[in-house]
């Protein structure tokens, strides 16, 4: 399997920078790196900011982005196995920092990345007859995302501090990247920063919903479902991942999708792998999960990260996931205080469980059939975006301070849980012959998920 498509090369040059980085960077003094024999590797003496004096490189090369509020994101390769996807403006702690979401080939390793990627920054300092413009670097300090599985190509996080004399916030992100054979020669790409303040189009919203890149088999029936429901729930915005390196979304799909849009209900983001989608765990999820992550964080109190089978239901007397966070806010306020997010269990309704459903005008939700188990791993969450650094699949890997980093809240199951339509399998706790009914949803949703459904669907067909 080629490492990059249509870049037969960049296999083989990858493999050489890797194999032969030792011995080319003896060069320590000239290149100002220095020896970690605790951690064997490399590194810059920096205090926060590198500032450098000198024009740019003649040897170096651009690739020069124009970015405004419609730019869309893609990835950009910035040298042989290493793609950026996005870039954000964080002032969540006392420094600013840019924060960008990339896909990085298992082959490098982090000496490489550290000793050759740098933010470039212009800045102005103001003196009493005259301004003068610097052109600052600025280290980029790198973190794998936790879910990369051992797969060919992983996700990124990549953090770069922002000089305090910066006059204005960015539109984008200039990064160098150095050659590793000859570090006097350098190439200039732009990466778009895509959101940097709040959507000042709309207050900010209770909950947004991210869904990770849409792919396999979709039918339009499922996805009205999946809005629909999730809106009598309390999603007000959904924010979706249209997989559009192979053409799997069939005309009745978009058809959906285009009429949300135009309803301001969803938001959809093209999302091409610039490798092919076996490389990555799950087509990029962790990727897009924390690109929706930081993409969002200004504009929604909660962000819920479910899959398109996926609905987080209240139980009992309560309807919505207001009802939620305010049950466990009566229960412990200091404990809500504290807390960064909430993580859900899951139990499987499957179709082979019972053929019998509540109506057969949902594909999904009026199954009445469920394993009376609890995955133990199968967890989703619904977290406060702010407080988060990096999300997991099924958990918050990363908060923003470790202080926090046990102040997740597992919700009772006798308060909410995940119903999973699935096909059941019997793992993590997980029992599909141990089943009882369930009748939460029919009962307490459904004749109004019916309605809203039906609604959608005149409205939609011409």
């Amino acid at each position: 399997m080629p490492l990059v498509h249509n870049n037969a090369g960049d296999d083989k040059d990858l493999r050489h920078l890797i194999n032969n980085s030792t011995p080319k960077i003896s060069k320590q003094d000239l290149y100002k790196l220095n020896w970690n024999e605790k951690n064997k590797m490399f590194f810059k003496k920096v205090r926060n900011i590198i500032k450098k004096s000198e024009i740019v490189d003649h040897h170096s090369t651009s690739d020069s982005l124009d970015c405004d509020s419609t730019s869309t994101n893609k990835f950009r390769r910035i040298s042989a196995g290493i793609y950026f996807y996005s870039a954000y403006f964080d002032t969540r702690n006392e420094t600013a920092n840019i924060r960008m979401v990339a896909a990085i080939s298992k082959e490098i390793n982090k000496v490489y990345l550290n000793a050759t990627l740098s933010c470039v920054f212009n800045t102005t300092d103001d003196g009493e007859n005259s301004s003068v413009t610097s052109v600052v670097y600025s280290p980029l300090q790198s973190y794998e995302m936790c879910e990369n599985h051992k797969r060919l190509f992983g996700g990124w996080m990549f953090s770069c501090q922002v000089p305090k004399n910066l006059k204005s916030k960015p539109s984008k992100i200039q990064l160098k990247f150095s050659d590793f054979d000859n570090f006097t020669k350098s190439t200039f790409k732009d990466i778009c920063i895509t959101s940097h303040h709040k959507n000042v189009k709309r207050r900010k919203l209770n909950f947004g919903v991210c869904v990770p890149p849409l792919y396999g088999e979709v039918k339009a029936k499922s996805l009205i479902e999946f809005i629909e429901f999730n809106r009598i729930l309390g999603a007000e915005i959904f924010i979706l991942y249209i997989d559009i390196s192979i053409d799997n979304l069939s005309m009745e799909v978009r058809s959906v999708i285009h009429y949300y849009e135009r309803q301001n209900v969803i938001i959809s983001h093209p999302w091409r792998l610039p490798f092919t989608s076996e490389s990555i765990w799950y087509h990029g999820q962790s990727l897009a999960i924390n690109d929706c992550l930081y993409r969002n964080m200004d504009d929604f109190k909660y962000l819920v990260f479910i899959d398109l089978d996926e609905f987080i239901i209240p139980q009992n007397e309560l309807i919505t996931w207001t009802d939620v966070i305010n049950r466990v806010k009566d229960n412990d306020p200091e404990m809500f205080r504290q807390s960064i997010g909430m993580s859900f269990k899951s139990t499987f309704f499957s179709k082979e469980f019972s053929r019998h459903v509540f109506s057969n005008e949902m594909s999904m939700t009026m199954r009445t059939n469920r394993t009376r188990n609890f995955s133990f791993r199968r967890n989703k969450v619904l977290v406060q975006p702010e407080k988060i650094f990096e999300l997991g699949i099924h958990h918050v890997s990363k908060p923003l301070h470790e202080r926090d980093s046990q102040n997740i809240i597992n919700i009772p199951t006798s308060v909410a849980h995940i119903h999973h339509y699935r096909s059941c399998v019997n793992e993590f706790g997980i029992h599909c012959k141990v089943r009882i009914e369930d009748y939460t949803v029919p009962y307490k949703y459904g004749q109004q998920i019916i309605d809203n459904y039906l609604k959608i669907v005149f409205d939609i067909t011409p």
